[in-house]
């Protein structure tokens, strides 16, 4: 527990740095002084650039105009290096410095040493007379050369020192309260989110269930809690970076660029407020619509509500695509008014991403369109026993872009609806599941000419009728399907409401086939010979033969004299 407490703190530390690091970057163009006599501002014009005179990292004004034989950038650097200068040098007295105004020039000296000169043109770039603005500045440099002295003196530094102590442990314990108070309030959540939220779903279809909702909350609180480390430790680093002059410019800059982002930012999120309106009024009013959609469809799926050729097993389907619909007409108007999406990150994305699905969902579009139209032509429905091509078995899946069927050898096979549309069919449970319609089911057996066939008929029927799961009623049947030339093919068709079944059943019927033709001396023979009719015995069936009828002899040839009459019967 301590260490992923600690893991924590350093990752909130961490987080801390990234933004003190982007916040101490000095925005373009920065010019504000500050000082006791009050700001400078000086217009900062697109064509003309200022460079400021700074003072132990703070800038004091700025400076836009060349010298006599100096650029700007020039003059401000050496005006900047004679202050640090004197402000070092403990043995001088700011007092003594004075501003002397002449021809419409002034400057400000040091015991006859001349710091800086103020010409007509910084008069005017600065919108005031040079005297005025010789004055102001004067004060300023004066001020500020006292506050450089006493930042460096002893009491300062322990005062400095004092103040950092306390606010580190300020720190450390803010941090320690954080981490306990929103530990317990975690504990808290997570008990009570487990027992009373409840699971986020759009009507059959469970988005996000109960627990994981509670989840959701506890990670949310968790960012919110680094979050608030990131900001104490912010804050910290602002407070102490100010309390030390060598570094009390970075801690300036820091909390200026925060306060100035945080100020924007609330700016933004104000006028951001009518577009968030929109897009919570639109989302609530989507969410309910596909709401009462599902009640709806729900109630087509229960017989509740009839609507006159609309089938209940197309509700679910239906309720789904209606949901689709709905969610893509509220993001389409929700879009508009996310921020940036103007921009043109979020146009090439658009772009990039359509075009993926152009190029890579043609098959994906295809098997859609053949899982829509096997569903609204109910080819089938989960639970039938169908024959697809050379797969038979049960339906157990049946989805926009497959069909999976498991077979009775129990193997899943799962075949993609563009395939199905273009193969033939054969559902064995349709008139069974709308009509109450018992399947019929056949198997063939070949027997020989010399049984009769009202024999066979019996034998067949009664074989049928012992079979499990096939009916008594109607009852069985026998069809002579072919004359052969040896045999004859009998076919048994029967009944039953359990094509699920199926070849359980034909095992257990070809079982008792073979019981009842032993059972009435029939002997299940495909007879194939070649017979020498004279002196044979016919293959008619006793029944049609005369009373009298006995099988001839074989009457024999010389196969010398093939034309004389033949022999007696032997």
């Amino acid at each position: 527990m301590a260490k992923r407490v600690y893991r924590r703190i350093v990752l909130a530390v961490l987080a801390a740095c990234l933004v003190v690091s982007a916040a101490l970057l000095p925005g373009p163009g920065w010019t504000r002084t500050s000082s006791a006599a009050g700001p400078i501002e000086v217009p900062v014009e697109a064509e003309v650039i200022s460079y400021p005179v700074v003072l132990d990292n703070k800038p004091l004004f700025v400076v836009r105009n060349a010298g006599a034989a100096i650029s700007p950038a020039e003059r401000a650097a050496l005006i900047s290096r004679r202050l640090l200068t004197l402000a070092e040098d403990k043995t001088t007295d700011p007092d003594q410095l004075r501003l002397v105004a002449a021809g419409g020039i002034a400057y400000v000296e040091y015991q006859n040493q001349i710091l800086f000169t103020l010409t007509k043109a910084d008069a005017e770039a600065a919108d005031r007379p040079v005297e005025i603005l010789g004055q102001i500045l004067l004060d300023r440099i004066r001020e500020a050369i006292a506050d450089y002295r006493y930042q460096r003196t002893p009491a300062y530094l322990l005062r400095s020192i004092g103040l950092t102590t306390v606010a580190t442990l300020g720190l450390v314990l803010g941090i320690r309260l954080s981490l306990w108070g929103l530990g317990r309030l975690l504990n808290y959540v997570l008990a009570w989110s487990s027992s009373h939220l409840p699971s986020l779903s759009i009507g059959s279809l469970e988005l996000i269930p109960a627990g994981r909702l509670g989840e959701l909350v506890v990670a949310l609180l968790r960012f919110v809690r680094l979050v608030l480390i990131a900001g104490l430790g912010i804050l910290y680093l602002a407070f102490v970076l100010r309390l030390f002059p060598w570094t009390e410019y970075l801690g300036i800059s820091l909390t200026d660029n925060l306060a100035s982002g945080a100020g924007a930012g609330f700016q933004a999120v104000i006028a951001y407020l009518p577009n968030l309106g929109l897009i919570l009024v639109t989302a609530v009013a989507t969410y309910y619509c596909i709401q009462f959609s599902w009640y709806l469809f729900g109630q087509i799926r229960e017989g509740t509500l009839v609507i006159p050729g609309f089938y209940r097993d197309w509700a679910n389907p239906t309720a789904y695509l209606v949901t689709i619909i709905m969610v893509a007409i509220g993001a389409a108007l929700m879009l508009p008014y996310l921020p940036g999406f103007e921009s043109p990150a979020f146009r090439g994305v658009s772009v990039f991403l359509g075009i993926l699905l152009s190029l890579g969902s043609t098959a994906t579009v295809t098997n859609v369109v053949a899982g829509l139209i096997l569903i609204y032509t109910r080819a089938f429905q989960v639970g039938d026993v169908v024959r697809i091509g050379e797969t038979k078995g049960m339906v157990v899946q049946k989805a926009l872009l497959a069909t999976q069927i498991r077979t009775p050898r129990n193997v899943l096979v799962t075949i993609p609806n563009a395939i199905i549309l273009n193969t033939q069919i054969t559902n064995f449970s349709a008139l069974i599941r709308d009509e109450h319609a018992p399947l019929m089911i056949h198997t063939a057996v070949t027997l020989g000419y010399d049984i009769p066939w009202a024999d066979i008929y019996a034998a067949l029927r009664t074989a049928a009728l012992r079979t499990t799961h096939i009916l008594q009623e109607p009852e069985p049947f026998v069809w002579q399907t072919s004359l052969n030339d040896f045999h004859i093919t009998y076919e048994i068709n029967a009944y039953t409401h359990r094509p699920e079944l199926m070849p359980w059943i034909f095992s257990e019927l070809h079982q008792n086939i073979q019981d009842c033709c032993n059972e009435a001396g029939i002997e299940i023979l495909s007879p194939g010979y070649s017979a020498v009719r004279d002196g044979n015995t016919t293959t008619i069936p006793e029944t049609y033969r005369p009373a009298d009828y006995e099988a001839p002899g074989f009457r024999l040839f010389s196969l010398m004299n093939p034309g004389r009459p033949p022999n007696p019967p032997v």
